[in-house]
Order: structure tokens, then sequence, then C-alpha cells
């Protein structure tokens, strides 16, 4: 209950009187003492301003109720699927078809990448929210998952066709004249400042369980690939030079040979293939006897820039639209690039398929062939602004240092282009990430191969693994700089646990643990891939190795 004091004043004549309802000094005012008029206007003051402290009150009560039933909904519903205990460095949200799937690789990702990885459905996500849409409940159940995680979620994906982008419209006149709205997943990814990406989100927009299948069978594989093969320093940069709204060809072509020269690494071998205005009709040759052979001799990065483009069509050089692309045309087996379409409508991915598809899911989704990731605007976009992101996200990926993943340096070029150039947030919105965010960088192996390379600098780590493959014993050969718990554990290419060796402790210096090709009841493993994953402290180390029965 609130006590409130009402205040009256009225005056009579030359002479005036302050009326205090309720006690005054050691006196008491009655009725008889106040005037009709003044008492008729004391109560119609009263019942005016008491309506006006109800009014106040009341709606001050709603707001407080308000913001403490959304800290409840925000919090508790999340922690239906996440509690306070959650911890996650990743959180896949997919289509109920794909959760088994999906689940399925929670060992490769826990055990191999040395991620900890939450799966959830989109059924999952909805009972936790059941009043909103399915892109405000995603936002709100992944939010619940980083406040849980202490904002120490990295990364999320979004698997499957179905699983909605937010939209917004078009600001910039330039964007507003070709479309009404645009198709972009940073707020799901977006909880502590807007505009600005706390988790990197990443897409899988395929159809089919096949198609996902397809990519996450590249995604193991490039977990054993070789760190030093000749393909991990080569890139491939693709641009055309059609006119369009009056922009001169020339100048992507002026912008293709500055990310070539400034933005890819001076020990990497380029493969530059500039389209020279040709004929519409003449796409199919230059797809077919020079950009496809090129590409199949395997990259690590393609850069694709240009005037024209569209998600069936790769600046005019990988085209099911004008040229008749399809992933049998594909042979750069186990060397997968990370393609950057900066160009139109590369990653327009929520259209219908047309032509044969679309290139992009066409190149993630193609079997042992392709792409591991693609980072793409979703619609019409700016050519320059294309250059400025692209040549942003190089120089993190490739010559910071500071980054681990794509799905870091993507982020944080994001981030960086809307603190830097605010005024065009529309594109950078646009710029979309299709594939696994948390694709290494590096290899994830620190060495696969026989070597007789031993590091003494005092950088502890897995450097000699021989021989590899192996029947029956491989032996790991390794360097402390001062004394450290050590341990081995071996997993199938599916995360599985095989086998696990410890040691109390060990101290400075060169040492060796082997593993006999058995499990822990003595049984011979098959031949196939495994992975190795040495913990040094608090440091682990992963590498590859292949059992040969």
């Amino acid at each position: 209950m609130f006590l409130v004091g009402i205040l009256g004043c009225g005056w009579s004549g030359s002479r005036g009187w302050l009326l205090v309802r309720g006690q005054v000094g050691s006196g008491v005012l009655t009725e008889e003492f106040r005037p009709t008029a003044l008492r008729l206007f004391e109560g119609v003051f009263t019942v005016m301003l008491r309506r006006v402290l109800f009014k106040v009150m009341l709606c001050a009560g709603l707001a407080l109720a308000f913001c403490l039933v959304q800290d409840f909904v925000v919090v508790q519903d999340g922690w239906a699927s996440c509690p306070p205990s959650f911890t996650a460095d990743y959180v896949i949200v997919c289509e109920d078809d794909y959760w088994s799937l999906m689940c399925s690789y929670i060992g490769f990702y826990n055990n191999v990448m040395g991620l900890q990885v939450h799966v959830a459905s989109l059924s999952e996500v909805r009972s936790c929210y059941p009043g909103l849409s399915d892109s405000s409940a995603i936002r709100t159940y992944l939010q619940a998952c980083w406040v849980a995680t202490d904002s120490t979620l990295k990364y999320a994906l979004l698997v499957g066709r179905n699983v909605p982008p937010y939209y917004f419209s078009p600001r910039m006149e330039q964007l507003a004249a070709w479309d009404d709205s645009i198709p972009y997943d940073d707020d799901y990814g977006s909880f502590s400042k807007l505009g600005f990406c706390d988790v990197a989100v990443g897409r899988l927009p395929f159809g089919t369980a096949t198609e996902i299948s397809n990519y996450m069978s590249k995604v193991v594989e490039l977990a054993q690939a070789n760190p030093s093969a000749a393909w991990r320093k080569k890139a491939l940069v693709l641009c055309d030079d059609v006119e369009m709204v009056g922009v001169s060809g020339a100048y992507a072509h002026a912008l293709a040979e500055s990310l070539s020269s400034r933005c890819i690494p001076s020990d990497w071998s380029q493969g530059k293939i500039f389209v020279k205005a040709l004929p519409w009709w003449d796409l199919e040759i230059v797809q077919n006897q020079y950009v496809l052979p090129q590409f199949n001799t395997g990259h690590n990065l393609v850069v694709a820039i240009g005037s024209y483009s569209n998600v069936f069509d790769l600046v005019d050089c990988i085209s099911t639209q004008f040229a008749g692309f399809t992933q049998s045309q594909l042979s750069n087996y186990g060397m997968y690039p990370v393609v950057l379409g900066g160009c139109c409508e590369v990653g327009m991915w929520d259209v219908p398929d047309q032509y044969g598809g679309k290139v992009g899911n066409l190149l993630l989704s193609a079997p042992g062939t392709g792409a591991i990731a693609l980072v793409a605007p979703t619609s019409t976009t700016l050519q320059n602004f294309n250059y400025f992101f692209t040549r942003d996200l190089l120089q993190k990926a490739l010559f910071d240092g500071q980054y681990q993943t794509w799905g870091d340096a993507f982020r944080a070029a994001k981030n960086a282009m809307v603190k830097k150039y605010p005024f065009a947030w529309d594109v950078w919105r646009e710029c979309s990430f299709f594939g696994d965010p948390s694709i290494s960088l590096r290899a994830y192996t620190v060495s696969v191969e026989e070597s007789s390379r031993v590091a003494t600098s005092g950088n502890e780590g897995l450097f000699i693994t021989y021989p590899n493959p192996f029947n029956p014993v491989v032996r790991f050969k390794f360097y402390l700089a001062a004394s450290a718990k050590v341990g081995l554990r071996i997993f199938d290419v599916r995360g599985s646990l095989v086998k696990r060796i410890e040691t109390r402790g060990l101290g400075p210096g060169y040492h060796e643990m082997e593993w006999d090709g058995k499990d822990p009841n003595g049984r011979l493993c098959s031949s196939g891939v495994y992975f190795s994953r040495l913990e040094i402290g608090e440091r682990v180390f992963h590498g590859k190795l292949v059992l040969l029965r």
C-alpha cells in the first residue's frame, strides 16, 4: 500500500492559506474551517491526482513485470535444452529429418576437432518457444545457449533447406532498386550489440540427407588431409568483365588483380582466369576448357569477383545457367577449396532450383570433390564493397595469425566492416557463410607423414608418427620442454574411442609412445583411417593414422 498526502491550495479575498489534509502541527483542520468552494476544489483535485498516480504506478508495475518475465522466458526456456551447466563450443540446429544424421558426427567433433557440440532439432527449438516464429525461436535458443556458456559459444550451423533466414528491407538506394527484401543470418549470431556478430553462423541449405552426408564426409576427410600437400598453397582467381549499370568491366579486373597481388601469400602458386567480354554462348568453352581443368588440379582457395553473377552462374566461369555445369565434371578429389564468391546473388540459396541447380550447392554437396565452404552475398550487392570485404577476410584468414578457423576470420571481417563502414550495413548483412564455420585455417594434424624433424625449441608437440601407414605397431615420438602428464587416445573416423593410453607424468626431453593396433579387449582393429589425440597437460595435438592389415 502507498500512503499519499494530497495537497490542495485555495485563495479567499486578500487572505490566502494552505490546506493540508491530515495533521498540521498539534491541531486538526476540520471541514467547518473550509469554504464550500475550497472543499469542492480539493475533492476534484484529489480525484485527478489519484488517477494520475494510479496510472503511473500501474505502468511502472507492468514494465517491471515485463522485464522479469522476459528474463525468465529467455533464460529459463533456453535452459530447457541448455541448463546452467550446459557447455558447448558449437550448436547445430537442423530439420527433424536430419537430427540423427548430425548427431552421428558429435563424436568426430568432440574427439577429433576438440569441439563440444550440441545438436538441436527444429521441433526441440519450437517446443522451447511455441509463440515465436521459427527464425525468432532459433535466435532466442542460440542466445540462451550463448548466455548459458558464459558467452563462450563460438559457432552455430543451420542445417536444412527449411531452416529459415531473417529478411531485411534494404535502405541503400542501389540495393532497394533491385530487391524488396534480402535473406540474411546475422541475427542468429548477434546477441550483445546490434550489428556485430558474437557467434560465427554457417548454413547447409541442402534438401536431402545424401547432400548433407556428402558434405560432412568431406569435413571428416579434410581433418585427415596432409597439411604440407602442395594444394594447400594454391589459389585460383576468377573474374569476368561484363559492363553492368554503366561500370566498365575493366574495374572488376583491377579489383581482382589487387586481391591477387595484395591478399594471397607470396609463397603460394596462383592461377588466374579473367573472362574477356565473351558472348554468352561462349561461356561453355570458358568453363569446360579453361576454368574446370584448372579448378580440378586442386586449390586451397578460389577467389571469384566480377560484374555479373547469380546463384546459377559464378562470375561467368562456372555456370549451370549458361554452360550446363554438373557435379560429374569435378575431379579435385580430396582437395577442397574455400570459395569466396564476391559478386551479386552467388549465395541466394532460398530461390527454387533451375538450370540444373545452384552452383554453390553443387560445389558443396559434390561427393568427394567440389568445395568445403562458400562465402557469398545472398542478393544484389555493390562491387567495391565486395572487394573491401574479401580483402579484409583474406587478411584475417591468411596473414593475421590470431584466427584459428574460417568462421573466426569471417566473423571478425564482418564486424570490422560494420565498424568501419556502418553506412553499408546492408551489404555486410548479405555476406553469408555456407558450410562448417569450424573449418580450420591451418591443418588439424601437426605431422602426418614420417619425418625426421623433431623440435627442440621448447614447444611441446607430436612431431613424428612412424611408420604411417603401419602394421601392426605405430609409434609417436614427441618432445617435452617441462614435466607433464601425457595421454594418448585413438579414435576411428566416426569419432568413437578405440584405445586410451595414459602416463602418470613424464620429464623434459624426448619420449615415445606406441599403439599396437588393438582395442582395450585385445582384439585387432580393422584396416582403415584412425585419429590420434595427444594430450600434454592442457595442450592437445591431433594426427592421422592409416592401419593396413
